[in-house]
C-alpha cells in the first residue's frame, strides 16, 4: 500500500506522462501526411473511438482485476489512440494558440488540485448536480447540431469549462480522501484515478480552446 504523499505524485505524475504522451502524438501525426490520411479514413476513426471507450470501460469497471502494470500499459495506449484523434486541433488551431492554451490550462489545473486541498471545501454533494450539468450539455449539443447556433455553440463551451472545472475539483478532492483513508486498494487505484484528472485536463483544454483558440487561417 503506497503512503499517502506517494499515492498523490503517483497519481500526478502518471497524468503528467499520459498528457505529455497525446501532445507528443498528436503534434507529430499532424506533421505525417501519411498518418492524417489515415485519420481521415472514417473507419480508422470510429475504431480508434470504439478502442478508446473499450479502454476507458475496463480502467474505470475492472480496475480491480488488473495489475499496476497492465493498467499502465491500457492508460498509455490511451493517451497515444486519444493523441491521434486530436491531432486535428494543429491543423484547424495556430500552433502558438495550441501551446499557449495547453500551459493556461496546465497552470489552471494547479490552482484547481490546490484549491481542493481547502478544508473549506466540500464536494461531497456535487456529483449529482455535476452529472445533470453534464448531461444537459451534452443533450442541449446534440441539438445544437441540428441548429447550427454558433451562439449556442459558444455559450455551451462556456458551460462545459464550468462544468469540467467543478469535475475537475471533486474528482481531485476524491484522490485527497482516497489518499487519506489509506485505501488497501492503493497501488490499483493510481490509474483509474488517473484517468479521471486526464479526462477532465483534455475536455477543460478543449473548451477553452473553443473559446480561446486563435483558428489558422
Amino acid at each position: 500500500m503506497l503512503e499517502k504523499s506517494q499515492f498523490v505524485t503517483k497519481v500526478y505524475a502518471t497524468v503528467g506522462g499520459a498528457l505529455i504522451l497525446s501532445a507528443l502524438t498528436a503534434f507529430f501525426a499532424s506533421t505525417s501526411p501519411a498518418i492524417l490520411a489515415w485519420l481521415a479514413n472514417s473507419a480508422t476513426m470510429i475504431a480508434i473511438a470504439v478502442i478508446d471507450l473499450i479502454l476507458v470501460a475496463v480502467l474505470t469497471f475492472a480496475w480491480r482485476k488488473l495489475s499496476p502494470t497492465t493498467a499502465t500499459l491500457c492508460l498509455a495506449l490511451y493517451a497515444l489512440l486519444d493523441g491521434l484523434l486530436l491531432s486535428s486541433i494543429f491543423l484547424i488551431y495556430d500552433f502558438g494558440s495550441v501551446i499557449s492554451i495547453f500551459f493556461a490550462c496546465a497552470g489552471l489545473f494547479i490552482l484547481l488540485a490546490l484549491f481542493s486541498r481547502s478544508p473549506f471545501i466540500d464536494t461531497s454533494h456535487w456529483g449529482s448536480i455535476l452529472t445533470i450539468g453534464l448531461l444537459c450539455i451534452i443533450v442541449m449539443g446534440i441539438v445544437n447540431v441540428f441548429l447550427g447556433s454558433s451562439l449556442l455553440h459558444q455559450l455551451l463551451s462556456g458551460a462545459g469549462l464550468a462544468i469540467f472545472v467543478g469535475i475537475t475539483i471533486y474528482d481531485q478532492q476524491k484522490i485527497n480522501e482516497l489518499a487519506d483513508a489509506h485505501h488497501r486498494y492503493h497501488d490499483q487505484l493510481v490509474v483509474p484515478m488517473a484517468l479521471s484528472l486526464y479526462l477532465d485536463f483534455i475536455n477543460i483544454f478543449l473548451r477553452l480552446l473553443e473559446l480561446f483558440g486563435k483558428r489558422d487561417d
